[in-house]
């Protein structure tokens, strides 16, 4: 049988059989991509055999060395010696080639009748129309004849339907598509949509030529830029926001749809503005300001901020209410993230901040990252913030259909729902090591900071997200990285709680220490959830596998103890100051311990502002280098391979509804492709 057959070709060497001359296969129907793999892999012919279980083994065969074209449907051949077989309608006449209709067999293949139970004998063993005295089975099976004479199977008599008064073979539907080029499987249902009736879908898989599209990559750029202005515009164009200084338009929950809460953003805000602040700037510039959530709260703390952003319709309602509100010391323009010649330069800081994710590529980020690098002054900092962690994408759409299963929901389906998810991601992530890696291969970046996002609620932004600091000057001018000697296993048994954390800055006495693989905590409850459903059955529900609540802890606090906040007070109770480092492993965190009197009285010039009245604290550490066995891989995502393979997938929808409206009457026609 091909499930049999399947397993077969998958074994090692399977080449070698070189004596093999003929394999017999059926019981099931042969799909023509396995029957290609047995032709590639093997010189030898298949004998593909049809026979229901009413009759004997096998009533049709077919050789594969006698097909001409099997790249769609395998066909079930011709019936053998004693057998006739019968394509009947439903007034059991006889059907042209071409036209499908329900294949009857008669002839001494035939079984006598299903034991002990007469009512289903004399409905499926019926007298032979066409030969008195003789009796035929009525098999169920949809089939027709093709032109050279051979049976093709085309599906079950009871995918029967009625639409519009008409009734329908969906497995006729389904053959008639499958011919197409660019498919690889369909699947076509019926659906009741309301009072409209009863409307066909077709599900369909593409083959993967049809998916290797090639891309224009600087065409497919602009393109991707302008999906997500188009996005922008559309949004601000028909938002009518209650606070111009706090507009959270359009900043919807991965989880409900909804908007996120003004709490949540709230927290968002100003962990977001406490960071860029840290490095006390007098000139910044924000790459993308959106309605300015941070300019109205970082504005104010300088002397010149000038803002970007590619919406016009963004800028207009902004620069109103800037006016309005007297911040005149802040210059507006509109303006791609690339385009940065004629803003200024000499900026402390360069703020991009959850923008970075509508990039279309790398290297469209290199590009930004180089320009803005150099509009930088010696010791300046880029603040990429709200950064989506590539290596976190896979627990990120896992957390997101935890939290929609319905409560019928299978692990199978759960399984599947994630890798959809995954595959079908619009947005640029991008792997820390990407920006740690920035150091000599963006001018001017001598070092580089990468940071779990802040809050105290656990939600998308919080958990999933990391802020990146590349630090620009000279060599020699920009603030020399701190030297740790002694490194803790954060990840030893009865280590990573606060208890062990208060031991050890106890014992360490005042001496700069470090920990790494500090479990990131975050995620310890969703990632043991996913452990038990990696181990659970498809048909498992969900459910009962895991506690949902427990795994997805949406606008709940984060752990006690062991969080960042938490840390970072026993770290100044006890006289150090906590610097933390996220780009190694998505699983752990690395901290290094400072004490208070180093972190403030090092006298260091170029720090991060270079103002008076800066802090001087250091805030660079020379972190061990990731293990050899780290796993490596793309450093991003392809957002615009996605875009692109989507937009095909609507043009293969339309050729696929012309292409069955010339072979199909009109009422067979699906409404909708998937």
């Amino acid at each position: 049988m091909p499930s049999m057959l399947r397993l077969f070709l998958e074994q090692e060497g399977i080449e070698g059989a070189r004596s093999l001359r003929l394999v017999m296969c059926g019981a099931e129907k042969l799909a023509a991509g396995l029957l290609a793999e047995f032709q590639h892999k093997l010189d030898a012919d298949l004998l593909h055999m049809y026979g229901p279980t009413e009759t004997t083994i096998a009533i049709t065969g077919w050789l594969s060395s006698e097909a001409e074209d099997a790249s769609h449907t395998v066909p079930l051949g011709r019936p053998s010696d004693n057998t006739q077989l019968y394509v009947l309608d439903a007034d059991d006449r006889l059907v042209p080639p071409g036209v499908a209709g329900e294949l009857c067999v008669s002839g001494i293949a035939l079984a006598r009748g299903y034991l002990n139970r007469p009512e289903e004998t004399e409905r499926v063993f019926v007298p032979n129309p066409f030969l008195p005295g003789e009796r035929m089975y009525r098999t169920g099976d949809l089939v027709r004849y093709r032109r050279d004479g051979v049976l093709e199977f085309l599906g079950r008599r009871d995918h029967q339907v009625k639409v519009r008064g008409f009734r329908i073979e969906l497995g006729e539907i389904e053959a008639t598509l499958a011919a197409h080029p660019s498919v690889q499987q369909t699947l076509v249902t019926a659906h009741q949509y309301g009072d409209s009736g009863t409307r066909l879908a077709a599900y369909v898989r593409p083959t993967a030529r049809s998916e290797e599209v090639p891309v224009e990559s600087r065409a497919a750029r602009a393109e991707q830029v302008d999906y997500w202005r188009g996005v922008f515009e559309k949004v601000d164009e028909t938002a009518v926001p209650t606070d111009v200084h706090f507009d959270i338009t359009g900043w919807d929950s991965s989880y409900t749809w909804e908007p996120i809460s003004a709490d949540d953003m709230a927290e968002w805000v100003d962990t977001t503005v406490g960071r860029i602040l840290e490095y006390r700037p007098r000139r910044v510039l924000e790459i993308g300001c959106g309605s300015g959530l941070l300019i109205w709260r970082v504005a104010p703390e300088c002397d010149s901020y000038v803002a970007l952003d590619f919406s016009q319709a963004t800028l207009d309602q902004l620069g109103q209410a800037l006016s309005e509100a007297g911040l005149d010391h802040v210059e507006l323009f509109r303006r791609e993230a690339t385009q940065l010649d004629g803003i200024g330069e000499g900026f402390d800081v360069i703020v991009l901040n959850s923008v970075l994710q509508y990039f279309p590529d790398l290297e469209y980020l290199d590009r930004v990252l180089t320009s803005a690098c150099g509009l930088l002054r010696d010791g300046g900092v880029f603040f990429a913030g709200d950064v989506r962690h590539l290596g976190l994408l896979d627990e990120f759409r896992s957390s997101v259909e935890l939290y929609r299963a319905p409560v019928t929901a299978t692990v199978g389906a759960f399984r599947e729902r994630v890798a959809r998810g995954v595959a079908r991601e619009e947005e640029l992530l991008v792997a820390p090591r990407y920006f740690t890696g920035a150091v000599g291969r963006i001018p001017r970046v001598t070092g580089v900071e990468v940071m779990p996002r802040r809050g105290r609620k656990w939600n998308e932004m919080t958990a999933f997200r990391y802020d990146a600091a590349l630090h620009v000057g000279v060599p020699g001018g920009a603030q020399p990285a701190v030297r740790v000697d002694t490194w803790l296993n954060g990840a030893e048994p009865g280590a990573a709680s606060a208890r062990w954390l208060t031991n050890v800055l106890v014992a360490a006495g005042g001496e700069p220490f470090g920990v790494l693989d500090w479990p990131y905590d975050r995620l310890t409850e969703l990632q043991q959830a996913l452990n038990d459903l990696e181990r659970a059955d498809d048909e498992a529900l969900v459910g009962e596998v895991v506690d949902r609540g427990t795994a997805v802890t949406l606008g709940q606090p984060a752990a006690s103890g062991t969080g960042i906040d938490e840390m970072e007070r026993a770290a100044a109770q006890a006289g150090y100051r906590l610097l933390i480092d996220w780009s190694r492993t998505p699983d752990a965190l690395d901290l290094a311990f400072l004490p208070q009197c180093e972190a403030t009285d090092t006298g260091l010039e170029g720090t991060a502002s270079g103002q008076d009245g800066a802090d001087s604290y250091p805030r660079l550490v020379r972190w061990p280098d990731a293990p050899a066995d780290s796993p490596t891989g793309p450093a991003a995502n392809d957002p615009v391979a996605v875009r692109s393979r989507e937009q095909r997938w609507l043009v293969l929808a339309g050729e696929l509804r012309e292409f069955a409206a010339g072979r199909l009457p009109g009422y067979m026609v699906p409404s909708s492709f998937v």
